[in-house]
């Protein structure tokens, strides 16, 4: 492990990032030789220079009391990324990887999770007592005249705000409803009074932030709120609040999410705001669509400006792209592995894809994974070392030793690759006791019934990775891993595949989607049926055809003869149920024998 894994290398130019997994396991502040995000981590670094240098003009204008001239600035740092891709991980890691000059002028405040705040508790009221905690903790170290003085104005403040803060939703008493407002000279002081107050909130918190920064000697405040997209209850409020009360660049506010589900937030929002919802007549829809967009886009690029977003790629964008170069180092170990050779082993040495064509291809889908599913399937399988950790090669596989720890090895590891995708697994009804199993016949049963029902035959037969959803490429190669390993150890189940699934999927080409289900209890597909008995059955089964028609040539290459007109089959005396070439010659056999008979 190099000191500082992420410096350049002098003969490859290329920069190294880390992937520990002594430290990977949840959420952390890793180092920054750590973060896989480096590019988003410069770009959060720049972001967080631009917005300080706005500070001193902002100041200025604080302190004039003319509301035309104030400024309201919507600086919001946005990390873009889907469920999985890091982004907790990441705000935590680019905070502690700020340079020492900036973290030193800038106080971190805390990571908020909205959905995880008591339901009557107020976000607002959430930041306000953070600032006044840390202002606290510095007054109660402070013993210096100007640090009363400071203390002073800061009280003052909080005072104000206090005042505005009671007129928002869910704070304080509805006076409206008090027994005081029948007090005339009561309700026109305290009216008069809660109106300015209220009118003047931004302007009284941004005081406040700005005497609490006095107070604690730094330049500004940084505070996240994170994953506020997963709860639209929780989130509207937040993003409401940022557009009003946010707007100072000595509170850096960072914003994590998926731009879609924000979307969509929004959006559902705008619908409400008109009256409206997603249930609305289409005609409605139609007509007021336009204009709901636009609100949505106008309040997106508003408040999380376009300039301002970070994106969360891939991990394969690092592991293609120059100069990066990613490392894994696994539990208690110092040797350092690639990730792309560790990667490429999975799919080699636990899913059994020696195809290199195929390889590449699943390589490509788990590379383009969520991070935290990658490093969830480099835990699960970190113990197998002679499976994935080694360089292929390296080990003796006629070696039977060797090849006795695979087959002992590999079958475990596959249900721990099975533990990482079970989510998607289930969605075709699969479970974790079904990755146990290693009969191949009822592997290949549970399959095919599992795929039908979900209508991924017959392309789920190849096993691979052909899908556009990237949860069932995830669920077919793990299925297909399950499958190779019992093959390995029972040959003659190649044979059972290629009749039960594999034909079965060719069939299904030629045949109409709804006779599926009368195909595969015709066949016993699903049943505990023997392969010879399903290939006597194939060849008793064919879908109406003639002789005279070229798409005849189908059946004749199943091995099958139509025996009956193509009027009676029309006329519906007879089923799609045909007799085969065999039973046919028996039938042929048989009447010539007992002509022979009666003739001596």
């Amino acid at each position: 492990m190099t000191d500082n894994p992420n410096s350049k290398d002098d003969n490859s130019g290329s920069t190294k990032t880390l992937i520990n997994l002594n430290n990977s396991r949840e959420a952390a502040r890793l180092d920054k030789g750590e973060i896989i995000q480096q590019e988003a981590l410069r770009q959060f670094e720049g972001l967080i220079k631009q917005i300080k240098k706005r500070i001193p003009k902002f100041i200025k204008q604080l302190k004039c009391d003319d509301p035309i001239r104030s400024i309201r600035t919507h600086d919001v740092i946005t990390v873009d990324g889907r469920r999985g891709s890091g982004k907790t991980t990441f705000i935590l890691s680019a905070f502690k990887s700020l340079d020492k000059e900036i973290k030193d002028e800038i106080c971190f405040l805390d990571i908020i999770d909205p959905t995880l705040i008591e339901t009557r508790e107020h976000v607002f009221v959430t930041i306000v007592s953070l600032i006044k905690r840390k202002v606290d903790s510095a007054y109660n170290k402070c013993d210096s005249s100007d640090c009363d003085n400071n203390f002073k104005s800061w009280r003052a403040s909080l005072k104000n705000l206090a005042n505005g803060m009671r007129l928002l939703d869910g704070i304080g008493q509805d006076h409206l409803k008090s027994d005081s407002w029948m007090d005339e000279h009561f309700a026109l002081e305290h009216g008069i009074q809660n109106a300015q107050s209220g009118r003047d909130l931004e302007q009284s918190f941004h005081k406040y932030i700005h005497e609490s920064l006095k107070c604690l000697g730094h330049e500004a405040f940084i505070i996240a709120f994170d994953d506020i997209d997963t709860d639209f209850s929780k989130g509207w409020p937040v993003l409401e609040m940022i557009r009003k009360y946010l707007t100072t660049p000595e509170l850096i506010t960072v914003l994590s999410g998926d731009l879609q589900l924000y979307s969509t937030l929004v959006e559902k929002r705008q619908w409400k705001n008109l009256g409206l919802g997603f249930d609305t007549d289409k005609d409605k829809q139609e007509q007021f669509k336009p204009m709901i967009e636009e609100l949505v886009d106008q309040y997106l690029l508003k408040i999380l400006r376009t300039p301002n977003r970070i994106e969360l790629k891939s991990v394969g964008h690092y592991v293609d792209s120059k100069p990066y170069e990613i490392k894994v180092i696994r539990s208690g170990e110092t040797e350092e592995q690639d990730l792309k050779s560790v990667l490429h082993n999975i799919c080699t040495e636990i899913m059994c894809m020696r195809q290199e064509s195929l390889a590449n291809m699943t390589f490509k889908l788990l590379i383009e994974l969520p991070t935290k599913t990658i490093v969830s399937l480099l835990f699960s399988i970190e113990d197998y070392t002679d499976l994935t950790w080694k360089v292929l090669g390296s080990a003796n596989e006629t070696d039977s030793n060797y090849q006795q720890t695979v087959l002992e090895n590999r079958q475990s590891a596959i249900l721990a690759l099975s533990d990482v995708f079970l989510t998607w697994l289930q969605k075709i009804d699969y479970r974790r006791q079904d990755f146990e199993q290693t009969d191949p016949h009822k592997i290949i049963t549970t399959l095919l019934k599992n795929t039908i029902k979900h209508d991924l035959m017959p392309e789920a037969a190849s096993l691979k990775p052909i899908f556009a959803e990237q949860t069932q490429n995830s669920s077919i190669i793990s299925l297909g891993a399950l499958l190779s390993n019992s093959m390995a150890e029972n040959p003659k189940s190649y044979f059972d595949y290629m009749l039960r699934a594999a034909l079965s999927a060719d069939t299904m080409r030629e045949i109409p989607t709804g006779e599926f289900s009368t195909f595969t209890k015709h066949l016993g597909l699903l049943n505990e049926v023997s392969t010879l008995e399903i290939s006597r059955k194939y060849i008793s089964y064919m879908w109406p055809t003639s002789f005279s028609k070229a798409k005849s040539r189908i059946a004749l290459q199943n091995g099958t003869l139509q025996i009956h007109s193509d009027s009676a089959q029309s006329s519906g005396e007879l089923k799609k149920y045909h007799v085969g070439i065999p039973r046919l010659i028996c039938y042929l056999s048989s009447k010539r024998k007992k002509q022979k008979d009666q003739h001596g």
